[in-house]
């Protein structure tokens, strides 16, 4: 057994010179300890590196539309896998909605208390490394009509986070912009041709 120095390194004295295995073993990779048979030289010092397993979740969203106007709804699903060799622990999806949007419903089920923030939890569920499993969720939200005065697009946010260890959490976000058309804006005009008009 050894303590990781600041460096990052596990000092082990006292083996014999042969082929033991190292078992590395830390909480969050339980039961994944990770085992790595190595060569020990004589007379030297033996350094080797040993790869421990990570977590790398990806998330994507699209409600698959590039434009929309006031009083439209629209439909965002969101995927999350997992690209790693980790299975991940603790998921948690939250979805910000933007500000010129009003929510209308989830599936499955999602936590609105602390709007416009709307989250999902896995609880106890893992997402398996490197495998066919996806997670995939649904929001429904409308644009508000009217729309304030001004206003170009719509947006919505979405993140991803795990209890395990990552590798990289730089896929773990996702925004959708959506740009605004803006309603037709008729005018009437009209015009008799005089400038001047003559009693009876």
């Amino acid at each position: 057994t050894a303590t990781t120095r600041p460096d990052g390194r596990y000092p082990i004295a006292g083996l014999a010179a042969g082929s033991p295995t190292v078992t590395v073993t830390k909480d969050q990779y339980a039961p994944n300890s990770t085992s790595t048979p190595i060569t020990i030289t004589s007379g030297i010092v033996n350094t080797f590196d040993v790869a421990l397993k990570n977590a790398d979740l990806v998330l994507m969203k699209n409600d698959n539309v590039t434009t929309t106007t006031a009083g439209s709804t629209l439909v965002y699903t969101i995927t999350v896998v997992n690209t790693g060799s980790l299975a991940a622990g603790g998921v948690v999806i939250t979805d910000t909605v933007g500000s010129n949007l009003s929510f209308i419903s989830c599936d499955p089920s999602c936590n609105t208390t602390a709007w416009p923030t709307v989250t999902w939890s896995l609880g106890a569920d893992t997402i398996d490394p490197r495998s066919t499993e996806t997670i995939t969720l649904t929001l429904l939200a409308k644009v508000v009509d009217p729309l304030p005065v001004g206003t170009t697009s719509v947006s919505n946010y979405a993140t991803v986070s795990t209890t395990s260890p990552e590798s990289d959490i730089t896929d773990n976000e996702q925004s959708d912009i959506d740009q605004i058309l803006s309603a037709p804006d008729l005018q009437v005009s009209i015009d008799d041709g005089l400038a001047q008009v003559v009693a009876g």
